[in-house]
């Protein structure tokens, strides 16, 4: 069985802090970056490949990427969307270069290098060097060029002038502000590389048991047995803690660690975590059963004041639980 301990530890939700950057330090950024995408130079192509022993085109874009410390997304169209749109001047050194080659839109891009020369993941000669200029393929299927690296650079300054537990999204007067900024502070949640808490945004199951499982102080003997969660997943000790103490009902033998977290998923895990479940309270919401598999915790996590109904008298179990709700559960169970 998993032990507990009581621990309020460092969770990064939704990214990684970046060391501040100067205009030299950029310089040497770009230089690195191509220092680090040239090195895999004749690496082959393979279809979803992530690491030096094959790539794919948006494969070698993250691997590459993350060494200078920039978390890119993993689909092509995700990255054309995210990175910030050069119009009407050429590109420069560490740019990402876009390309319409099998389907309309941005379906292939690469690291420019300059002097027309960009760096790529290709299907038919692994990791090499074109030109955007080759009036045979590639000038044709250009569509234009993106920043990331400045990006970053000013999503760190926003990030330098933010107070400890404050974002950009979540001001004072937003009704989850005080659980924010209390887990904030506390080290239990932190927010996104741009300064953003995002707190509408709903919360993957994996999170959850991250964060459910650190303040609990649940720790796992074993690893998972789920086969969708591999030994090294970043959140593969809490699933496994989730798993042992049996705090969540999973349908299947999936864990489906990206699936959101619902009112009633989130109540069952919180409740079992925390010993809330009281199967004798009465249930005073209408669209539950007394005998569904989250009823003693929802009523549990009620009894004691820390979930609330709406004002049809429904609990809506199956919807979608945000960043800033789990926030608040979290916060009145461990701080008031």
């Amino acid at each position: 069985m998993p032990t507990r301990t009581r621990v309020l530890p460092a969770l990064l939700m939704g990214g990684f802090l970046l060391s501040l950057h100067t205009p030299a330090a950029l310089a040497g950024e770009q230089e690195g970056l191509l220092e680090e995408a040239t090195s895999y130079k004749g690496t082959p192509y393979v279809y979803g490949g992530t690491d030096p022993s094959g790539f794919d085109c948006s494969g070698f874009l993250n691997y590459v990427y993350d060494s200078a410390g920039v978390d890119l997304p993993r689909t092509m169209a995700d990255i054309y969307n995210e990175a910030d749109s050069i119009e009407h001047e050429e590109p420069a050194a560490g740019d990402l270069v876009f390309f319409e080659t099998y389907q309309p839109g941005a379906s292939h891009a690469g690291i420019y290098k300059g002097e027309g020369e960009f760096i790529h993941a290709s299907s038919s000669n692994g990791v090499s060097v074109d030109s955007i200029d080759d009036p045979y393929y590639w000038e044709k299927r250009y569509i234009g060029a993106g920043k990331v690296l400045e990006r970053e650079q000013a999503e760190q300054n926003v990030l330098a002038e933010l107070p400890e537990g404050k974002f950009t999204d979540v001001p004072e007067d937003h009704w989850a502000h005080e659980a924010i900024a209390k887990l904030s502070r506390e080290d239990v949640l932190s927010g996104y590389e741009n300064g953003e808490f995002r707190p509408d945004e709903k919360m993957s199951r994996a999170e959850a048991a991250k964060v459910v499982t650190a303040v609990a102080g649940i720790e796992a003997a074993n690893r998972p047995s789920y086969p969708d969660i591999e030994s090294d997943f970043w959140a593969a000790d809490a699933i496994a803690g989730i798993e042992e103490e049996q705090l969540l009902d999973i349908e299947g033998d999936r864990f489906e660690a990206e699936k959101a977290m619902t009112r009633g998923e989130v109540a069952q895990l919180v409740a079992r975590a925390y010993d809330y479940r009281d199967k004798r309270a009465e249930l005073l919401f209408s669209d539950m059963e007394e005998d569904s598999v989250m009823a003693a915790e929802v009523a549990g996590l009620y009894a004691a004041g820390h979930v609330n109904g709406y004002s049809e008298n429904e609990y809506r179990p199956d919807q979608f639980m945000t960043r800033a709700e789990i926030a608040t559960l979290i916060h009145s169970i461990e701080f008031k």
